[in-house]
Parts: C-alpha cells; structure tokens; sequence
C-alpha cells in the first residue's frame, strides 16, 4: 500500500513536471513570438523614430540659424534702404547745391567780365569789349585773345594789369571772393621815355594802380602794388615812393648786385 501511493505520488509528480515543462517551454514560446512580432518591430520603430528625432533635430538647428541669419539679412537690407534713400538725398542736395553754385558762378563771372571791361577802358579807352571765359577764363578784348608781350602798354599788359585789377575790385563787392592785398608786377610801365601811345597807356597804367593802392578795403588796409619801370617817373605822383635802384641800393636786401643801375 505505501509503495503504491508512492508510486502514484511520484507519477503525478513526474505529470505536473511534465506540465510545468510543458507551461514554461509554451511561455518561453509565447514570450519569443511576442519578442517578435510586438517587442521587435516595436524596437525597430523606437529606433526609427529616434533617428528622425535626431534628424529634425539638427534640422531645427539649422533652421535657428537660418532664422537668425534671416533677421540679419533683414536688419541689412533695412540698413540698406536706409543709406539708399540717404544717398538719393545726398546726390539731391549735391545737384541743387551745383545747381547754385553753377548760377553764382555766372553771375560773378558775368560782373568780373563787367569790372574787367571798366578797367580795361580806363587804360584804354578805345576797347569797347571785354570778356573772361566761364571754362578757362580766358580774356578777350574786342574779340582778340593777346600773345604775350613785354612792351610796356602791349595789349597783353594792360589785359593783365586790368584782369587782376578788376578781380580785386569783384572782391571788394562779394566777400566770398577773396585776393591777396598785394601785387608785384613786372615792369609793365616801360613806356614813359617813348612818345605818343606807349607813353600814354603808361601813364594811365600808373594812374589806375595809384587809385587802387589807394583805394581802401573795408578792413582798413590799401593794397600794396610794387611795380618796376625801366624809366623814371614822369612826375611826382602823390602816393607813390619812387625807389631809384643802383649796385650800392637794392630794394630788396637779398637781391644780388647789379652792374647797370636801374629805376623803379
């Protein structure tokens, strides 16, 4: 009796192992189908979808630096409107500004012209026109432009004496144009020991740098002339310190020695 219930006890113990086994291998089973089927593919989506999310991630990274790029480029091309629309009013203001300067520049040209064609007839008297080109102010009497010439009351002489003349006289009219209150010419005045023309002109050329010299700016001061002759002067004239050159004196203290004496 004993042996057979322990038989049977260890039948049936043998029959739950069997089961057992049975269960296990079927959970093992169960467990490899859903590694599988579920946890696999699972796995594999994770993995995809991490490695998108890595993808978009740079992309987004990129993108805040287009967007930051973006801003910049828009904040330049503001900036870049801006300094158009400040050079569109530059070169307005630069061709309105040239625009009266051109039309300022006429008119003083025109009043020199004016100015040069009195002083011009004041030397002599038998020009009728007197002009000073607006390009290359170059001077025309009575349609002639002179070659140059050293004879004293040439008419190159008395157009440059009478241009110089009548650009002191346009400045003491407008402020803006400005001249040095000296004059150094070289013996222009020639003249006073020949007869007729020369010596008239010469004359006159000496009366009309006499009035100017003496002819006060508003400043106060006279413009000084210094001009040479190889002649003495006619005449005393009042306002005029004749100064007779020699090889002992010299006006000017570093000029050198002269052999033939000279007059001034």
């Amino acid at each position: 009796m004993i042996r057979t219930a322990r038989e049977e006890t260890a039948r049936a113990a043998v029959d739950a192992a069997a089961r057992a086994e049975t269960v296990a291998r079927a959970a093992l089973d169960a467990r490899d189908t859903y590694e599988q089927q579920v946890l696999g593919p699972q796995r594999t989506k994770v993995h995809e979808l991490e490695k998108t999310a890595h993808g978009l991630f740079k992309e987004i990274e990129q993108l805040a630096v287009r967007l930051e790029e973006a801003g910049y480029i828009a904040v330049q091309e503001r900036e870049v409107r801006a300094c158009e629309q400040d050079r569109k009013d530059a070169f307005r203001d630069r061709d309105a500004a040239r625009a009266v300067r051109v039309q300022r520049r006429k008119e003083l040209l025109h009043r020199w012209s004016e100015l040069f064609l009195a002083r011009v007839r004041e030397i002599d008297p038998s020009k009728n026109v007197a002009t000073i080109d607006a390009e290359d102010f170059t001077t025309l009497v009575d349609g002639k432009a002179f070659e140059d010439s050293s004879v004293a009351g040439g008419p190159k002489t008395v157009t440059n004496i009478a241009v110089l003349l009548s650009l002191r006289d346009l400045a003491r009219e407008e402020p803006t144009v400005t001249v040095p209150p000296f004059l150094l010419i070289d013996s222009p005045l020639s003249g006073f020991g020949a007869q007729g023309l020369d010596e008239q002109t010469s004359t006159r050329l000496l009366k009309a740098l006499i009035t100017a010299a003496d002819d006060r700016s508003p400043d106060g001061f006279a413009c000084q002339i210094i001009t040479v002759t190889n002649d003495p002067l006619p005449q005393a004239y009042p306002g005029v310190r004749e100064i007779r050159l020699s090889a002992e004196h010299r006006y000017f203290d570093h000029a050198p020695l002269i052999e033939k004496p000279l007059s001034a």
